[in-house]
């Protein structure tokens, strides 16, 4: 086999994919091929040859050096190498592009070593690694973002199961918050000693049942139970919401993952707000008044049933409106007093209250004319009104 002549070396340089340089033993470059030209962001040889191959690819504010090599050389791979005399393989760095920004590169580097055994030269090879480190920072930014929403999850009241989908439900994995929740421990539900749908109240399940396998059959991917209840271990019931993802497999049987969270004082709140209501409807609807609700931040206006039915309309149930849905239902004459009335407020906090008569349009386009009752029952922490809550009541007006 005979021996490339140098022009047949360079030759084959140029046409290489990775980039490819020369550093003498004080530190200089030497050569550098096309394709490590134009990783570094370099139109020709002369911009890199004779210049410090630290200087060039790492660009220390504090460099300083007479023949070439750095004074200081922290974490750079190449003059490690040529100090060291010993080969590097595969070593992450980054290298300063000619326009200061920075390349992930992989580099392989070897000595060649004059006949007195002294480091003569350095063939540096490197590849761009930008999409793999791009990749990587990715991987780890999810990683950090799981382990967040783990703790995040095990922290609070979200609990997270997965089930096997067969009779009984076993489950095969349970968050340790489960105890805390619900009061069990993991190992006594995986285990099987707590079986998950004699947790479920009787007066749910049923529904529960039905949920899951109507999901299934019409192929949903994931889907939420309407809330339920789950027996603690101490003997009460807690309301839950299930959010379900199902996880289909070719072989075996079926999985099903998802989280609960414990909504039961949403859900006691909501339930005496019911009892309430019920309570004082009979009276509202004898004394003739109802009820309005108005959120200054979302501009959203409720008007109970009771209210609508003062104004004509035949109602069941109350509505929820915007803002400027709400002023259009009252008379063109009556809007300034009302918007009045509310600036006073907003301009007098302590002035917490007031009392009004306009007129409501009824279904027929007529007037109806009532009085209104407004009150701030939140503020802000700015101090501002959040939330005014009132009564209507129809009246008679000549």
């Amino acid at each position: 086999m005979t021996q490339l002549s140098n022009s047949s070396h360079w030759q084959i340089l140029q046409v290489l994919a990775e980039g490819v340089l020369g550093v003498d033993h004080s530190g200089q470059v030497t050569f550098m091929n096309k394709a490590g030209l134009t990783m570094l962001g370099f139109d020709s040889e002369h911009e890199v040859i004779g210049k410090g191959v630290y200087e060039l690819t790492h660009r220390p504010a504090n460099y300083s050096s007479s023949n070439g090599t750095p004074n200081e050389v922290p974490g750079c791979a190449i003059i490690n190498a040529l100090e060291s005399h010993h080969p590097i393989e595969d070593q992450d760095e980054f290298l300063w592009r000619a326009d200061g920004t920075i390349l992930p590169v992989c580099i392989n580097a070897a000595p060649i070593f004059d006949e007195q055994g002294q480091v003569d030269n350095l063939i540096v090879a490197f590849q761009d690694r930008s999409s793999r480190h791009a990749i990587k920072q990715e991987l780890i930014l999810q990683k950090e973002a799981l382990q967040l929403e783990r703790r995040l999850f095990i922290g609070g009241p979200t609990v997270i199961f997965q089930w096997q989908m067969v009779p009984g439900w076993p489950i095969t994995y349970v968050s340790p918050n489960v105890f805390s929740v619900l009061g069990y421990k993991p190992q006594d539900l995986i285990g099987g000693a707590v079986i998950y749908p004699q947790l479920v109240h009787p007066d749910d399940f049923e529904r529960v049942s039905q949920e899951v396998e109507y999901h299934r059959s019409i192929g949903s991917e994931y889907f939420e139970h309407k809330p339920y209840r789950l027996l603690h271990a101490d003997g009460s019931y807690r309301w839950v919401y299930d959010f379900t993802v199902i996880e289909r497999r070719q072989t075996g049987s079926d999985y099903h993952s998802g989280y609960l969270v414990d909504i039961t004082k949403h859900k006691e709140t909501e339930l005496a707000l019911a009892r309430s209501e019920h309570r004082y409807r009979p009276a509202q609807s004898v004394a003739r008044f109802g009820i309005w609700e108005w959120d200054v931040e979302t501009q959203s206006v409720y008007w109970d049933a009771e209210t609508l039915r003062l104004l004509g309309y035949d109602a069941q149930e109350g509505i929820l409106m915007d803002y400027s849905e709400f002023i259009s239902r009252v008379h063109p004459d009556d809007r300034q007093a009302l918007e009045d009335a509310v600036k006073s407020v907003f301009a007098n906090p302590q002035q917490d209250s007031y009392t009004l008569q306009v007129r409501g349009q009824r279904p027929d386009g007529g007037w109806q004319w009532i009085e209104s009752l407004g009150k701030v029952v939140e503020f802000s922490q700015t101090g501002n009104p959040k939330l005014f809550m009132g009564t209507v009541k129809s009246i008679t007006k000549d």
